[in-house]
């Protein structure tokens, strides 16, 4: 993927933190729009890059951009997070190491560090295997939203020009309606508003047409009626950059084909549509 960024340019000289957001983790497409965005930031000055990761993937990529080690890239295997509950279902995809070793062998030489839970947070892993029920996960959603406000603050606070990378709702600037199995339970806000407030913020979207994922959830992708993605798919069959403009009720397909509703010129500076996607692979 090669889009030409630099319309961004001024936004991106201007702002303090960047979100790179997609709407669906599990497909090939998302690291190479990662890819391209991550070198266009760091050529623009950003130096961190926080990934919805384990802390321990994050520093792994660290150690490895740091030193080019390769054995710092071979992720060992854990024992299942989620034995009792309802996400019994978020089962391993293998294919993520594959791919995220494949993308920091091509990244530039940034600091990384992951921002998401970790086998360590035995307090989060204790209240999602109690849940049940999605309804149920309001507090551990909770709670695992807590911990990334803390983990990014650490870094945000040493003053570093820093991008977050992340799915859909946890990277909005102003949060929209949450459930209890969304960002923060609807009890706290995102990662996204957390560090949105207050800071000048470049966001850019990755916007999905159709085609097959690895999720656990899913394993097709298709553009809902009457969403900007159909939208897009109706218009373009390649790879392209989109500028949102006015303010406008916008309904967009985001991750396992839900449908969110945001308003666009509050959240969004620019959009990359990929109209086909593929599974991730090894």
């Amino acid at each position: 993927m090669d889009l030409d960024l630099s319309v961004l340019d001024d936004l991106a000289d201007a702002a303090d933190v960047a979100f790179l957001v997609e709407m669906e983790h599990f497909v090939h497409e998302k690291y190479e729009f990662r890819l391209m965005c991550v070198r266009y930031l760091a050529s623009r000055g950003f130096t961190h890059f926080g990934e919805e990761i384990q802390p321990d993937w994050g520093r792994r990529t660290d150690e490895y951009l740091r030193t080019g080690n390769e054995r710092t890239l071979e992720i060992p295997d854990e024992a299942p997070w989620y034995t009792s509950g309802v996400l019994t279902q978020a089962t391993d995809v293998p294919e993520l190491k594959a791919e995220h070793a494949r993308f920091a062998r091509h990244a530039p030489k940034v600091r990384w560090f992951g921002f998401d839970i970790g086998a360590d947070d035995t307090d989060y892993l204790e209240l999602a295997n109690q849940a049940n029920s999605y309804e149920e996960l309001g507090g551990a959603m909770a709670l695992r939203e807590q911990r990334m406000h803390e983990r990014v603050d650490a870094v945000l606070n040493e003053g570093h020009r820093t991008a977050l990378m992340a799915g859909s709702t946890h990277l909005m600037k102003r949060d929209v309606d949450s459930t209890a199995s969304g960002p923060g339970g609807g009890i706290v806000h995102s990662i996204g508003h957390h560090v949105a407030e207050g800071r000048n913020v470049l966001s850019i979207w990755m916007i999905t047409g159709s085609g097959e994922t690895s999720s656990p959830w899913a394993s097709e992708l298709t553009p809902q009626p009457g969403t900007l993605n159909a939208e897009l798919a109706a218009r373009y069959d390649e790879p392209v950059l989109v500028l949102p403009e006015g303010a406008k009720q916008t309904r967009i397909t985001q991750m396992h084909n839900l449908v969110m509703t945001c308003d666009l010129s509050e959240q969004v500076d620019a959009i990359v549509f990929v109209p086909h996607v593929s599974p991730l692979r090894v």
